[in-house]
């Protein structure tokens, strides 16, 4: 994963959290230059699928940021609900 695409990773969880609680508390990104970020990535798989057949194949399927906001917007609504 690189810095652009941890970078849009960060923006999109954040928002995606906050769907679910408002108070999540911000954090700043780590850096894959740095100390902690070189650890953590040595434990990462450094790979990306191609899901365009998968997709042509399943049209219906959503991939993962639909999914994603689809389903935290549900426990949202759920928890509306039921408090």
């Amino acid at each position: 994963m690189n810095t652009v695409q941890m970078s849009y990773l960060t923006r999109y969880l954040t928002t995606s959290f906050q769907l679910v609680d408002k108070d999540l508390h911000e954090y700043e990104a780590i850096s894959m230059d740095s100390e902690k970020g070189k650890q953590l990535m040595a434990t990462k798989g450094n790979c990306a699928l191609d899901t365009s057949l998968l997709s042509s194949l399943y049209p219906a399927i959503q991939d993962a940021d639909e999914s994603l906001r689809h389903n935290f917007e549900k426990i949202v609504i759920r928890e509306k609900i039921v408090t």
